[in-house]
């Protein structure tokens, strides 16, 4: 059994991975509340990373773009097991897996390259991977199996929490799909623009990259906790994933350990 742990920018997901790589189990956790989860004063996150991380798993396998998060979360599995087979990723390891074809190969998320060599191993490139998570990412894998760079937008809740934060009556509103395209007040008319503006930047930004000759014939994959919403408007996405980063680190893990 393996626990892989991706750490985001709003949320941490653990999954628990058999060894035919089916994913059993999740746990999701908001990533601010792990700064008070881990200790003796506020045991509430512990006791359930406790409850989740039981003591017949002790393979593990951490990626995250929030540091001091992923100290904290190593710290708690050293004091928690003896003996631990745990793999820390970062874009050296990564390196050995794809080739990373842009101006600062450190400087690309750990998260956008997993998902990319996930994505390798099920449909052949060129590819476009769209997540949807704390910030909207387009990522794009060339025709010779190469990460040629992406486009990071901002994600959704943050629009929506920048909108509310920067108005004076603009309420703050929770994100969901909507019908109607044409809000009657208020709240409906942020819920729409919210919506209806992302399905535009989604559709839009594919169309332009599918209009460069070498991505024309790209397969689109969407990925990120907010891509089932998405489902019955973008058509230019041709697969939705869900777990693709868990998928990947798995798959990763697997290999670092057969090599």
């Amino acid at each position: 059994m393996i626990i892989a742990i991706d750490i985001g920018n709003t949320n941490i997901l653990f999954g628990k991975i058999d060894t035919s790589g089916n994913i059993i189990e999740k746990l999701r956790i908001k990533t601010k509340d792990i700064f008070e989860s881990l200790n003796e004063t506020n045991p509430f996150f512990a006791e359930k990373l406790n409850n989740f991380i039981t003591n017949d798993c002790t393979k593990f396998i951490l990626s995250g773009v929030v540091p001091c998060v992923e100290e904290k979360i190593k710290i708690f599995l050293s004091n928690k097991f003896q003996n631990i087979d745990q793999i820390e990723i970062n874009n050296s390891i990564l390196s050995e897996f794809i080739n990373i074809d842009v101006n600062l190969p450190d400087e690309v998320g750990a998260d956008r390259l997993i998902n990319a060599i996930a994505t390798l191993e099920i449909h052949k490139p060129p590819l476009i991977i769209v997540d949807l998570g704390t910030a909207t990412t387009f990522d794009i894998i060339s025709k010779d199996g190469s990460y040629i760079g992406g486009l990071i937008c901002p994600g959704v809740d943050l629009s929506i929490q920048s909108l509310a934060e920067k108005t004076a009556k603009l309420p703050l509103i929770k994100f969901k799909k909507t019908e109607n395209i044409i809000g009657k007040d208020t709240k409906s008319a942020i819920e729409s623009g919210i919506y209806w503006g992302y399905v535009s930047l989604i559709e839009g930004i594919i169309d332009k990259l599918k209009s460069k000759e070498e991505l024309n014939s790209s397969t689109v994959i969407a990925t990120g906790g907010l891509s089932d919403l998405f489902k019955d408007n973008v058509k230019s996405i041709n697969h939705f994933i869900q777990d693709l980063t868990l998928m990947g680190l798995n798959s990763i893990y697997r290999k670092l350990n057969d090599s």
